[in-house]
Formats: C-alpha cells, structure tokens, sequence
C-alpha cells in the first residue's frame, strides 16, 4: 500500500511561565513595607500580609501595568514578629514570603 506524507506545520502557543522578581523593604520593617515586583502583565494586583496562622491582617490592592513596580505598604500590624506576604496579579499568585516586623 501506498502511504503519502504531506508537510504540515502545526504551531503551538505556549503562555510563557513570567519570571516575577519580587523584593520587600526593609525587612525586618518598623513602620512601612515597600514591595517590588517586575511583571511582564498588566491587570490588578493584590497583596496580603499575613499572620503565622494565616490571617489577613493587612491587603492592598492596585492597578499595574508591564514593568517595574513599588508599591509602599502603611498601616503595618502593631505586633512584633513572623508575618507573610502574597502578591496576586490577575488572579494568580506570583510570589510568598517572609516579613519580619519590629
């Protein structure tokens, strides 16, 4: 039998898993926190500071777009020690990590 192959290009488009690169300021933090994050996506961002049992204590919320972000959180709890961060963008979580508070 016969078998004819055709030349097919197929193309697949993969969503590129973003490199986020995520720092926060001073840490440990007294007063003030500031958080930065390189993003290759624009949308809504959301960040949570937690407590050690996984309390929300403080969230901010804001609107980026592509490229370099700082973003200064007040407000920070009273209590000394072990916090939490989270950085959501357009739903999906980019980044954890530790916030020592003094």
């Amino acid at each position: 039998s016969n078998v004819a192959f055709r030349n097919q290009t197929i193309t697949d488009v993969w969503e590129q898993e973003e490199e986020t690169q995520v720092s926060i300021f001073p840490n440990p933090a007294t007063e003030h926190v500031s958080l930065s994050f390189n993003t290759t996506r624009s949308g809504e961002y959301m960040i949570n500071i937690l407590d050690q049992s996984g309390r929300i204590v403080k969230t901010v919320n804001g609107e980026t777009t592509a490229g370099n972000r700082v973003v200064k959180i007040t407000g920070l709890p009273d209590q000394k020690g072990l916090y939490f961060f989270r950085l959501v963008l357009a739903d999906k979580e980019l980044s954890t990590g530790k916030l020592f508070i003094k």
